[in-house]
Formats: structure tokens, C-alpha cells, sequence
């Protein structure tokens, strides 16, 4: 998360080719569609956990909150992976309308933009347009109304309490959300998206310094070195 940070600030051509990298040319090479199915997956089982946690009664839900294997991908997929989800979310929705005679998906040359049809089987970029949609409404509000890091189930040693405050949370997942839309959608536009990445970093940073939102003083602490240096990222990327 915080490399991420770190990289999606800086302008093209310096750790990238002079175009959009696409997730196809990086280990282990995978499709784009795996990638993108494998995210919205995460974000449905993630819904999944929200909804048995509160219909489950008695033992069913005692068994339920004591699985800390559900909690740990919870806590992953909403913590450490918003913001790749988030990102590969928008990249589903991002298509190339100058490069050739139709318009392709950026991630994918192979996936013509718009069509096809959202019944029946096969992948198409319609079903892909529609899920990311769909993935983004879910995992938005889930995330922001219930962020993972309030959850004291997701706390696999029971003796130690690491839990921030909600309302911190809240808008530090809308500034995560709003930072990926951003780098996808203005990713070839330099000086916007730098500029509007650089100031979302300087708002993590003040959020987290101001409010102190986790009990760990050490935690307070080593975030707001994360979101410094995220800071500098943007700062020297403009200059």
C-alpha cells in the first residue's frame, strides 16, 4: 500500500514506458480478466463475511467470528488491497479510443470495448463494465460505512488490540478510493495527476498526524513516515 503510495505519483517514463503499464506485463503475466475476476471475487466474499456475521446466531456465530482465516482476508482485501482492487476496479472501465480503428480496453488489446452481452456465458467488456461498477458500489460503502480495521475480529492475536478509529478510517478509505480513480483515469496526464495525487497524500498526512487514530502511539507514528515519503514521492515528481 504504501509503495503504491509512493509510485503512482511519479510522472510517466520514470519507472514505466511512456505509456499505460498494463497488470498483462507484469509477473506472472496473467489476463487482464483473471486479474479483474479474481478482484471482484474478493470483493463478493468480502460482502459475504458482512452479511453471515450479522444474520448468524448463537453457535453458527460464534464458530464464524472465532474463523480467523475469514477475518484475515477480510482485513486484507479492505487493508493492504484497497487499493489495488479499487485500482484494477477503474481499469475495467478504461478504454483506448486513439490508438486503433475501435475502441480496446488499456489493460487488454484483445478486449474490444462495450461489447457483447451482460446473459449468457463467456467474458465480454459489457459483463466487465457491469461488474466494476457493481464491485465499486459494494466495496465502496462496505468499506467506508464498515471499514475492516474497526472489526475486533479481525485481530488474529486476541491480545493485542490494534483498532483505529472509525471515523479516521472512513475518510481515509474515500482519499484511497479517490487516489485510485485518479491514476487510472488521468494516468496519461501528467501534471493532473501528480498534482491531484501529491495533495491527496498531503491530506493523508495531515488526517493521520491530527487525529492519532490508532492506540498503538508507535503505529500513529510510523504511518505518518508512510504518508511523508509518499508526500515527497508527489513533491519531487512535480519539480
Amino acid at each position: 500500500d504504501w509503495i503504491q503510495h509512493v509510485t503512482y505519483v511519479l510522472p510517466i517514463g520514470v519507472v514505466t514506458k511512456e505509456k499505460a503499464t498494463t497488470l498483462e506485463e507484469l509477473p506472472p503475466y496473467l489476463s487482464f480478466s483473471s486479474y479483474f475476476y479474481i478482484a471482484f471475487l474478493s470483493i463478493l466474499i468480502c460482502a459475504l463475511i458482512l452479511i453471515l456475521n450479522a444474520a448468524l446466531r448463537g453457535k453458527a456465530q460464534y464458530s464464524f467470528n472465532r474463523n480467523w482465516v475469514l477475518w484475515l482476508f477480510y482485513f486484507n482485501i479492505g487493508g493492504s488491497y484497497f487499493v489495488s482492487i479499487v485500482t484494477i476496479m477503474f481499469m475495467g472501465l478504461w478504454c483506448d479510443y486513439e490508438t486503433y480503428d475501435y475502441p480496446v480496453l488499456i489493460q487488454s488489446e484483445d478486449i474490444k470495448c462495450w461489447e457483447g452481452t451482460i446473459i449468457g456465458f463467456g467474458f465480454n467488456h459489457r459483463k466487465m463494465a457491469y461488474c466494476a461498477m457493481l464491485g465499486l458500489a459494494f466495496f465502496l460503502i462496505q468499506m467506508t460505512l464498515l471499514p475492516s480495521g474497526t472489526f475486533k475480529e479481525t485481530m488474529t492475536d486476541t491480545a493485542l488490540d490494534v483498532v483505529f478509529v472509525p471515523v479516521y478510517l472512513q475518510m481515509h478509505m474515500l482519499l484511497k478510493a479517490m487516489f485510485s480513480g485518479i491514476y487510472v483515469l488521468f494516468y496519461e496526464t501528467n501534471y493532473s495527476r501528480v498534482t491531484s495525487l501529491t495533495l491527496i497524500n498531503l491530506a493523508q498526512l495531515v488526517l493521520n498526524h491530527a487525529m492519532q487514530p490508532c492506540s498503538i502511539p508507535l503505529v500513529n507514528v510510523w504511518r505518518d513516515v508512510t504518508y511523508l515519503t509518499s508526500l515527497l514521492s508527489g513533491v519531487q515528481s512535480m519539480n
